[in-house]
């Protein structure tokens, strides 16, 4: 009895150890549920607007984010060509919320873009189909020239950090900065809390002019402060990345650099490294030279100089390669399409403080 009670016992065991097997074994491989995903939250585009005209070939694009409700990864696809659908897909899985084309556009011609934002699920949303129209090829180079007329502030330049350098005006025709302060370097042009720029923003191709740019006294801006071994005095032009927090920059600049006196200097900042060099002493007896910067269809920048051609109109200009190369020393900022390009005032330290920057005109064109 005994015995058939313990067969009895491993029978019912074995059979309660299949039927809880059977049971999970249909519960994994029971279909699980499949959850929704959302696509990205709809977005407009920015810039640039809708029918917009006389556009630049070498447009910049900016939209606003899409959201994504699921918290995943949302990346672009930006829309560009002239069928009013925009079907032709120009760049793809951008991680940024604008574009800056590279290659030209077309002149007058009408182009039609949109953006499609998608998440790594396979969803996606589209903007409006947005147009705009190239400007005409005529139009093309455009010419601001300042030359600085009466008396009073500047007019329509994009100014950084004017409270380094709070008394910089139009002076009896002349660009007229007064360096009387230079308080913890303040008037360096290093990064975003020091150095004034008096600005505007250009897009390359462009070419740059200043007439009788450097430094002078107080009471006379066309006579040259004398030397006295230790100062540095400047007044010339920078190209400023155009995020005025980067610490990327390129200058040519006129004045007296410690013992290299009546020299041009020239340096190129990249992310707060500098390399600096100069043209050689005494080359700019006067302490004001031309200066001429030219900035190509693939962002990169050449120098010139001359003494001052104070009768430019009748008199052909003679443009020297900033030391044989029009290269500033080390390695040259990478910029974007667009860059600030304007004129600084500075000094290092105290010495030969009090003096002015100066200049006669500048002119901007579109290459």
């Amino acid at each position: 009895m005994k015995t058939k009670n313990i067969l009895v016992d491993v029978l019912m065991i074995f059979m309660v150890s299949v039927f809880v097997t059977s049971c999970g074994s249909d519960d994994n491989n029971a279909p699980k549920p499949v959850e929704e995903n959302n696509s990205p939250t709809s977005f407009n585009l920015n810039e640039i607007t809708n029918g917009a005209t006389d556009i630049d070939i070498l447009p910049v694009f900016s939209w606003e984010t899409a959201n994504d409700p699921d918290g995943d990864n949302v990346v672009y696809d930006m829309y560009l060509g002239t069928e009013q659908t925009a079907t032709n897909l120009y760049v793809e899985n951008l991680t940024t919320t604008g574009f800056n084309v590279t290659n030209q556009l077309n002149f007058s011609e009408t182009y039609y873009w949109k953006v499609i934002a998608k998440d790594n699920q396979g969803g996606e949303t589209s903007s409006t189909v947005y147009s705009f129209t190239t400007k005409s090829e005529e139009n093309n180079t455009a010419s601001i020239l300042d030359d600085f007329d009466g008396t009073g502030p500047l007019i329509d330049y994009v100014t950084n950090n004017a409270e380094v350098l709070p008394n910089v005006t139009r002076f009896s025709g002349r660009y007229h900065a007064v360096l009387d302060d230079n308080t913890n370097n303040q008037t360096l042009h290093f990064n975003q809390d020091q150095g004034r720029l008096d600005a505007k923003l250009l897009t390359f191709p462009f070419e740059v002019i200043a007439r009788n740019i450097g430094i002078g006294t107080t009471t006379d801006s066309q006579t040259a402060p004398s030397h006295n071994g230790t100062q540095y005095n400047f007044a010339g032009i920078q190209v400023h990345a155009e995020d005025f927090n980067s610490i990327n920059s390129s200058h040519i600049v006129v004045g007296h650099r410690g013992a290299r006196r009546f020299t041009i200097e020239g340096k190129n900042t990249v992310d707060g490294v500098s390399f600096v060099n100069d043209a050689g002493i005494d080359i700019a007896p006067l302490g004001r030279v031309d200066i001429r910067i030219v900035g190509d269809e693939n962002n990169e920048l050449t120098f010139y100089w001359q003494q001052p051609n104070l009768s430019n109109g009748a008199t052909p200009d003679e443009w020297t390669l900033y030391t044989g190369t029009g290269k500033l020393p080390g390695t040259a900022p990478s910029y974007g399409n667009q860059v600030y390009v304007g004129l600084i005032t500075y000094a290092f330290g105290n010495a030969g403080i009090p003096f002015v920057g100066t200049c006669d005109a500048i002119e901007f064109n579109n290459l």
